[in-house]
């Protein structure tokens, strides 16, 4: 989030007229384009939720989970960024660009505009952009991290970054260094939809993206001239003398070259570690829906994978197709959805569609009931009434004690009956 600051209103000005002269320098180097702020040097404005500044005439987007707690798939910041308060150089021209990050996580996200051409138009779009991704803070340079840079059109004018109708340019990783991004396709209506787009590949500390110099241009379909009757040719009268006609030279036709097809080898496999390339030990996968269309927009094949007898082979004439996939259920989408590729006379091309797998949900353990332990009480020290559990030892004491009384009682009549004897003798 930016924070404010105070300038010198002399600095403030002076920097106010500079961006308004280098606006139209900048501007010069796409003459003609229909995009809105094309280089950001005509003003931010903060969206609706906080910590989120994008360029005037552009809007955000971006994807929203899964995974979120284990640091992937985050809303980033967008900010704008300007060398005087950041003290980077990140901007390509001019005095501002746009930025977008998020620290210790992931993001696939970006900016998009929808633009008016004439329909069945050949659009071209161009940018520049950089990317920082690193453990460590030095704003200049870029250490154990991966980012993914890439634009986009989309020829129906729709403005779900998610859809299939988008044709993306390959991924470009390039690190700390301006790179120009490039894309082509032909419009099917009167609007298309351009997308700028960057994807943090690994939840290290820093994870940012800047771009600048938008350019979009539109080559208008040609009309076809309506053919005019031509008016019959009027036979000149014949002379009477008749001439001998001198042969024309009859030219050789050269026989025109013969056209080679290209080849399209298409592929679908599970990314396991979702690095975008498929390593060893990562198989084809069956199921996946790929459909092939030409530069019209004119769907040439669709067809299911099998998993086994890839890479499909598909010969094509040379020139623009844009070969794209669907959702595939159990997996999400390690590279884009669909690929503008071209291809020359002679030449095979792989285009490969990553896949990988979600995570299953692990069932919460449920806690089982705890078996109920029966206690067997002890018993407490015999005492004298005999216990149920020892009957024969209780019979016992029982006689002993019955024994003793009766020797007791014999003890003192003893005597009495001795003195009794000894009268009567």
């Amino acid at each position: 989030m930016r924070v404010s600051r105070n300038r010198p209103i002399a600095t403030t000005v002076l920097a106010i007229l500079l961006a308004l002269l280098l606006t139209g320098v900048v501007s010069a180097d796409c003459p003609g384009t229909p995009l809105v702020n094309p280089n950001f040097e005509d003003g931010f404005s903060a969206r609706d939720v906080g910590e989120i500044e994008v360029a005037n005439g552009w809007y955000h987007w971006f994807q929203d989970g899964p995974h979120q707690d284990q640091g992937l798939n985050h809303r980033p910041e967008w900010d704008a960024e300007n060398a005087q308060w950041h003290g980077t150089q990140r901007i390509k021209e001019g005095t501002w660009a746009q930025k977008w990050g998020k620290v210790y996580s992931t993001h696939r996200a970006g900016i998009f505009q929808q633009v008016s051409v004439p329909a069945g138009s050949q659009v071209t779009l161009t940018a520049w952009a950089q990317a920082w991704s690193s453990t460590e803070d030095d704003p200049l340079v870029s250490k154990g991290g991966a980012y993914a840079l890439m634009v986009g059109i989309d020829p129906t004018g729709g403005n779900d970054w998610r859809s299939n109708n988008i044709v993306w340019s390959d991924p470009n990783r390039t690190l700390d260094e301006w790179v120009q991004l490039r894309v082509s396709a032909r419009a099917q209506g009167g609007t298309v939809t351009v997308y700028l787009r960057g994807e943090a590949e690994w939840p290290v500390k820093h994870n940012d993206a800047y771009f600048d110099d938008i350019c979009l241009t539109y080559v208008a379909p040609t009309a076809v001239p309506t053919n005019t009757p031509r008016p019959t040719n009027t036979p000149a009268p014949t002379s009477e003398s008749t001439a001998t006609p001198t042969p024309e030279a009859t030219a050789t036709a050269t026989a025109a070259p013969t056209e080679v097809p290209a080849t399209l080898l298409i592929a679908a496999y599970e990314d396991a570690n979702g690095n975008r390339r498929r390593d060893n030990g990562e198989p084809l996968l069956a199921g996946v829906s790929v459909d092939i269309a030409n530069e019209a927009g004119e769907s040439l094949l669709s067809y299911t994978t099998d998993g086994a007898s890839e890479p499909h082979a598909l010969e094509v004439p040379p020139g623009l197709y844009q070969v794209s996939t669907s959702d595939t259920p159990g997996y999400h989408s390690t590279s884009p959805e669909a690929w503008a590729v071209e291809v020359e006379s002679g030449e095979t091309l792989e285009v490969g569609f990553g896949k990988q797998p979600v995570p299953t949900a692990t069932p919460t353990e449920t806690a089982q009931p705890t078996a109920a332990v029966t206690t067997t009480p002890v018993p407490a020290a015999p005492t004298a009434e005999p216990t149920p559990s020892q009957p024969e030892e209780a019979s016992g004491r029982s006689l002993m004690s019955i024994s003793g009384i009766l020797l007791a009682v014999l003890a003192l009549l003893l005597p009495v009956g001795l003195r009794f004897f000894r009268t009567r003798v």
